[in-house]
């Protein structure tokens, strides 16, 4: 059988046959396009043309998740679409504005709107060692008192508080 479907269509192609009358071929898009999950292949006609318009089978957007974020529901990451997003818990909008644009490209920008929120690596009067621990948010973290200070008997670690500060259990850590 001779080909008559075309291969080629507006952000993909079809693969794996041989493009001729009553064939099903599967597809496949060209980034930034990506394929439409509702259609799963295409049938080639006896007149030469595919029983799906080639134009929904690889639809361009962009994904349907962000880096350490979530976008708002009413999102459709459509080219161009403006929407907005809220950070994962210990993670803060590094843009300040809260929201982020599909370009051209099929790609968020910011490409990562979250940046995770640490804890410095001091104290008053000390310090936290980040080999030994992580200054995530929420972690509890042991710390050394800079020269000429010593611990609090009562002060074991430091916590990294939301706001990026550390929360001291009994202050100061170092006397």
């Amino acid at each position: 059988a001779k080909a008559i479907c075309p291969q080629n269509f507006t952000g993909g192609m079809f693969i794996d046959c041989q493009y001729s009358a009553n064939e099903t071929c599967s597809y496949t898009c060209i980034s930034p396009f990506r394929r439409n999950t509702q259609i799963l292949d295409a049938t080639c006609g006896a007149d030469g043309g595919w029983n799906q318009n080639t134009q929904n089978l690889c639809t361009s957007s962009c994904a349907m998740d962000i880096p350490n974020a979530y976008l708002n529901s009413s999102c459709t990451s459509a080219i161009r679409e403006k929407c907005t997003f809220k950070c994962n818990l210990g993670f803060k909008d590094a843009s300040l504005n809260g929201y982020v644009t599909c370009n051209e490209s099929g790609e968020w920008v910011p490409q990562e709107p979250c940046t995770e929120i640490l804890c410095p690596t001091t104290i008053q009067n000390g310090t936290v060692n980040e080999m030994v621990c992580s200054r995530r948010v929420y972690f509890k973290c042991p710390f050394t008192c800079n020269r000429g200070f010593d611990p609090n008997p009562k002060a074991t670690k430091v916590s990294c508080g939301r706001n990026a500060t550390w929360i001291e259990t009994v202050t100061p850590s170092c006397l």
